[in-house]
């Protein structure tokens, strides 16, 4: 029996021994085990590995997180950052230190930068919290001892958004730096950690990158839903203070249907009758001369909430992609005095009939018309060398804009009274080539200065001083007498009076004439 078993060990397969053999080694190495840990060596910062630290330790954000708020589609967002480095990031004014951020598809909502054009500053602010009994001025990165200057700028062309660390500042390792920035206006979706999205540690000193470029590591799950592909309100014409046809162009994500409603809110835009009701509108715009079928006739205008709301009609569906371009009839709306291109506050949503349930949310439009401020004066005086009635005089105008006076503006001055010796009164003093042939024009029969802008004159940012010579006074004026008028070529332009004006002859008016006539002549007829 013992014969037959030991046929069978040998004639195992040998695979099965080659098994056992490793078994029965292992099994003696674990018997002459040592109880001593194993000495690793830490390659961060042994020497023996210092040439291969940049490779096996890179500098890193240990933690870097961006969360928003609200957190949708487009949505104009505040959004939060957290930031760990590996190593210090001090500030000094030798080498400054810098955030960059690379989020495509994000757009920044800003002002524009005073020195470059390309550039949106976002406000930054410290929001790290204070700890119990600390003062805040004390604690790392609050309201009132940040870490970052207070406007990260926003590249246009580069798409970056770069942080600045504050000189004498250091964004510390081992601890979290949070900060808010306000505002960017979201993808229309995002997945979860998106790798696309980066960040880097540059310096003032090009060849010094503290950290590298590398993917934030936590962003939040943009959810695409419903939305819409693309909209756009245009206002013809974009003129300030003036009626204006209102055009919305929809293209839908998603279809549209069981008559529902599409919500265009529009603040700060006026209908001119002032009451909620039933407004007109075509499709006269459209590409397809079959989209008036798609809507009722008519859209509903509600004045306390500046909300247009047009409806689809019953057993009609707004197929996915389908564009339609809504047209307001001429006269019924009125522009504000300004409104930026593209503006955010201009939204459009879609609900059920029944205004209930909502299909897409609110959604600032993609593109929108920009309606420029009506220029104004903010400032208007006028000085004379020699106040004696019928004199000449020197006349010293000076006034201050809300806008610039580009190339082509008109500035008029109504001067009443007033006489020349010629229409092309001449100017005097450094401001003079900023005018037609250094001239003002004098209209004499309606008494209004004409100043042709030749060249662009920056009168928002100081008062300009125009002086002409040889001007006949008239017999009287009043002190800041409102009969001087100053306006400019802008459609819609008020007529302000000139604010500072000083007396002429006394200030005394009388009427050189007055006559009473009757037509006709007769007694008791009317």
């Amino acid at each position: 029996m013992r014969a037959v078993e030991g046929a069978r060990w040998f004639h195992r397969p040998r695979r099965e021994l080659l098994r056992l053999t490793a078994l029965l080694a292992l099994a003696c190495c674990a018997r002459g085990q040592s109880d001593d840990p194993t000495p690793w060596t830490d390659v961060c910062t042994s020497e023996d590995f210092a040439k291969y630290r940049e490779e096996l330790c890179p500098k890193t954000f240990t933690v870097s997180t961006l969360a928003f708020d609200p957190l949708y589609p487009r949505a104009i967002s505040n959004m939060t950052v957290l930031l760990q480095p590996s190593l210090d990031l001090p500030g000094s004014v030798q080498k400054m230190q810098y955030i960059d951020l690379d989020l495509a598809g994000f757009e920044p909502i800003g002002t524009m930068n005073q020195i470059n054009a390309l550039v949106r500053d976002l406000t930054v602010t410290a929001a790290n919290v204070v700890p119990v009994g600390v003062d805040p001025l004390l604690s790392y990165n609050t309201g009132a001892n940040p870490t970052f200057e207070p406007f990260a700028a926003y590249n246009t062309k580069t798409k970056i958004l770069r942080l600045t660390v504050m000189v004498g500042k250091t964004l510390m390792a081992e601890r979290d730096t949070e900060i808010v920035i306000c505002c960017v206006r979201l993808p229309s979706s995002s997945p979860r950690d998106f790798r696309g999205y980066t960040i880097m540690g540059p310096t003032s000193l090009d060849e010094m990158i503290s950290v590298k470029e590398e993917p934030i590591k936590s962003t939040p799950f943009i959810d695409p839903g419903l939305q819409w592909e693309f909209l756009r309100v245009a206002f013809d014409p974009p003129i300030s203070m003036h009626t204006t046809v209102i055009s919305l162009t929809i293209r839908p994500a998603n279809e549209l249907r069981d008559r529902a409603r599409v919500i265009l809110h529009i603040p700060n835009i006026k209908r001119v009758s002032g009451q909620s009701g039933i407004v007109g509108f075509n499709t006269a715009k459209s590409g397809d001369g079959s989209d008036w079928m798609f809507f009722d006739s008519n859209a509903l205008w509600d004045n306390p909430a500046e909300k247009l709301t047009f409806f689809l009609r019953v057993g009609k569906t707004l197929p996915i992609g389908k564009q339609v371009t809504l047209s307001t009839e001429p006269g019924e709306f009125q522009l504000p005095i300004e409104l930026e291109a593209d503006n955010p506050t201009l939204t459009v949503e879609a609900r059920s009939f029944d205004n209930i349930d909502q299909f897409i949310r609110a959604t600032s439009v993609y593109q929108s018309s920009p309606v420029h401020h009506v220029r104004m004066f903010t400032y208007s005086s006028v000085s004379y060398s020699n106040n004696a009635p019928y004199q000449k005089s020197n006349v010293v105008i000076r006034w201050r804009t809300n806008r610039p006076l580009f190339v082509g503006s008109i500035a008029y001055v109504r001067m009443s009274g007033f006489r020349s010796e010629s229409v092309e009164v001449p100017m005097k003093g450094a401001t003079k080539e900023f005018f037609k042939g250094e001239t003002a024009r004098f209209l004499l029969p309606e008494n209004v200065l004409e100043f042709h802008v030749v060249r662009t004159v920056y009168c928002d940012e100081y008062t300009l001083s125009v002086e002409l010579l040889d001007l006949i006074l008239p017999p009287a004026l009043y002190e800041n007498d409102p009969s001087l008028v100053i306006w400019n070529s802008d459609p819609g332009a008020p007529r302000q009076p000139i604010e500072e004006s000083p007396m002429v002859g006394g200030g005394y008016k009388t009427f050189k004439r007055s006559a009473i006539g009757f037509d006709p002549p007769e007694p008791r007829l009317p």
